[in-house]
């Protein structure tokens, strides 16, 4: 039996692909040629069934309200994970409440926040931020990078200066 090469899988695909596309084209079936762009058009929105909203409410009303900063604690005080966040240059933190500017940095960077954002929704300053960030999650950026090769956006809030 003999082998075929990944680069004629490739194409046929991509010929498979192509005439679906013009099919769809052909149909004008929620795609369109605008000049030399191609426009995916917006699908209308189905009803809401009365049947799923009432079950939404449900499961909304059974549903705990939980503060993510409290999880990320609870998550912290069960693994102390953030005792394996370091600080850059080898220092003792002297500053009160570490944890706090950690977990802030953190959800920050992980909900691509930025510090300037994340200090207008909490109880932290910008300056404070972005150092706990700089010092404490940028080598931990850089690590991830190495080992994996995989970048995430452009590093915490845009601050490590050498993003890959």
């Amino acid at each position: 039996m003999a082998m075929v090469s990944p680069r004629f899988e490739l194409e046929a695909d991509q010929r498979v692909a192509l005439r679906q596309l013009q099919r769809a084209l052909d149909a004008r079936d929620g795609v369109r040629l605008a000049g030399d762009r191609l426009e995916v058009l917006p699908h209308d929105a189905l009803p809401d069934d009365p049947a799923v909203a009432r079950l939404q409410g449900h499961v909304e009303r059974l549903r705990p309200h939980v503060e993510i900063t409290d999880v990320l604690a609870d998550v912290d005080a069960w693994t102390d994970f953030s005792g394996q966040l370091t600080h850059a240059a080898g220092a003792t933190p002297r500053v009160r409440r570490l944890g706090e500017h950690l977990h802030a940095a953190l959800l920050a960077w992980g909900m691509n926040l930025g510090p300037t954002r994340m200090a207008e929704s909490c109880q932290l300053t910008y300056r404070q931020l972005a150092w706990a960030t700089e010092w404490y999650l940028s080598g931990v950026y850089r690590e991830f990078v190495r080992k994996t090769g995989i970048t995430v956006g452009c590093a915490p809030a845009g601050l490590i200066s050498d993003c890959v």
